[in-house]
């Protein structure tokens, strides 16, 4: 983002001088500051990733800055302190409090802005004197040099380690971060700044010394990505275990095809005790795996009838984006014919419960109006991570080091909810909190297998896991058998 603008805004300031010379100027950069202040909250909405990365959308930060040169403030020396002081908490109040649960960039960004412009207003305060001490300049001259050596440092740290950094792993890292930061200062960005200091020829030298190692540094990646695309990928970056989770999920199809999410129907299973119908969206796809495998398999005919991102059973979720969505009205229409069709022994329902806490009752209510006395079984929410750790990753990184996780309080709250409507209709509810987790710590990776797809799915491995958790309630429910005869 900084690049784009780096590139972008010089040219835009010179051609604007050129033909306006510095008249008006100070409107231009309201107007752009506007515009682009005013386009990244609209595109918050739609696309945040977007609206964080792309310049048009960041650049009134930059030219906040601008508008504070421009406009050449001064005031009193009292309030010169006021309002350095005001801009230092702001910047620190930034820097210690905005988080995960802080949307950025947002109307939030103004802070960390305004009281960088509150400092530089701020001239000759006794918090610019503050600022202007040995440690804190030196940090200054190799800021950006630390800001690109940081991030790749961290980043790479973490992939091979693969565990959350502690105080020590900080520390570590912050102190390399400074050394290469200074290296780079020094080797590449100090001999272009400075060069009225330089002998003209050792410049030349080192620009062209400079320029092969960029050079080369382009080429590589360029020649790698040949290779990268007429192998099509890096297969051999992805364990069979890793590929055995994504790849082949549904038990129908061929073997090894990666199914898509919003594939409607799936009918497995070899069994004459019994038919199942297994019936909502992909959290309902992602049990289908473990219904296929072992003794659920062997006994029952299953259907699988399901739609991504979509509740079948609610009138209103049949709409996406106030558009009426063909998937989800075909799922609903195959499993309301299914329904009729066939002599079904259980219904088993899930879905992806969080999220929808204002809705739970009324889409069960829907559902049980739409069963004909066919029995029900309620999967609860499955735990989820907030992200996908890297366990099972190629054998040349080194050992795996995958811990279990927390559960958040969302997904107790919302697991408690459905429970207890659950219990108030008097249906059947596999908990698969209760069952599969130690109090809010759950599984990650068992049996040398992750047991996630992505940070709300489960892998095949996984599906077989929680499913093993309720396979005697599902056999039990169908074959009116005890625990011990399953």
């Amino acid at each position: 983002m900084e690049w784009q603008f780096y590139l972008v805004w010089p040219f835009l300031i010179a051609t604007w001088i050129k033909y306006f010379k510095a008249q008006g100027l100070a409107i231009l950069l309201v107007g752009v500051c506007f515009l682009s202040f005013s386009s990244m909250m609209y595109w918050m909405t739609i696309d945040p990733t977007a609206a964080f990365y792309l310049s048009p959308f960041r650049i009134f930060e930059f030219v906040l800055g601008g508008l504070v040169y421009v406009a050449a403030i001064s005031v009193h020396a009292l309030a010169s302190n006021i309002i350095g002081t005001l801009g230092l908490l702001m910047i620190g109040l930034s820097a210690v409090k905005f988080g995960h649960d802080v949307i950025y960039p947002g109307a939030w960004s103004l802070v960390p802005v305004f009281g960088t412009c509150l400092l530089v207003i701020s001239r000759g305060s006794y918090v610019n004197l503050l600022l202007q001490n040995r440690i804190l300049v030196f940090l200054g001259l190799i800021s950006y040099s630390l800001y690109l050596v940081h991030w790749p440092l961290i980043t790479f740290y973490k992939y091979f380690a693969n565990k959350q950094l502690d105080h020590f792993d900080k520390f570590i890292l912050g102190v390399v971060s400074l050394v290469l930061g200074y290296f780079l200062y020094v080797v590449i960005e100090k001999p272009f700044r400075v060069r009225g200091k330089t002998d003209q020829k050792m410049l030349g030298n080192i620009v062209s010394y400079r320029a092969l190692v960029l050079g080369l540094l382009c080429a590589i990646p360029m020649v790698l990505s040949v290779f990268v695309i007429e192998g099509k990928g890096l297969p051999n970056r992805i364990t069979n275990n890793y590929k055995n989770a994504f790849f082949g999920h549904l038990p129908c199809g061929e073997e090894g095809d990666k199914q898509s999410l919003d594939e409607i129907h799936c009918s497995f299973g070899n069994g004459s005790k019994g038919r199942i119908l297994l019936v909502g969206d992909s959290h309902s796809r992602h049990f289908a795996y473990g219904f296929s495998q072992g003794q659920m398999g062997n006994l029952f005919q299953i259907d699988s009838i399901f739609s991504g991102s979509c509740l079948p059973y609610i009138p209103r979720q049949l709409y996406r984006k106030g558009v009426l969505d063909a998937t989800c009205v075909d799922a609903k229409g195959l499993a309301d014919k299914s329904l009729k069709l066939n002599d079904y022994d259980l219904v088993v329902y899930s879905v992806r419960w969080i999220g929808y806490e204002a809705i739970v009752e009324e889409e069960i209510l829907e559902l049980l109006n739409n069963l004909n006395g066919v029995p029900l079984l309620l999967v609860g929410p499955t735990p989820q991570p907030k992200n996908i750790q890297p366990c099972d990753r190629p054998t040349y990184i080194g050992s795996n080091f995958c811990h279990d996780f927390t559960i958040g309080t969302r997904d107790i709250r919302e697991n408690s909810r459905v429970k207890e409507i659950a219990n108030k209709l008097n249906i059947t509810y596999i908990d698969l909190v209760k069952e599969g987790c130690n109090g809010r710590q759950c599984p990650f990776y068992r049996n040398n297998f992750n047991l996630y797809s992505d940070y709300n799915h489960l892998s095949t491995e996984g599906s077989a896991f929680y499913t093993e958790l309720f396979k005697k309630v599902v056999v039990r429910s169908v074959l009116n058998v005890s625990d011990k005869e399953v």
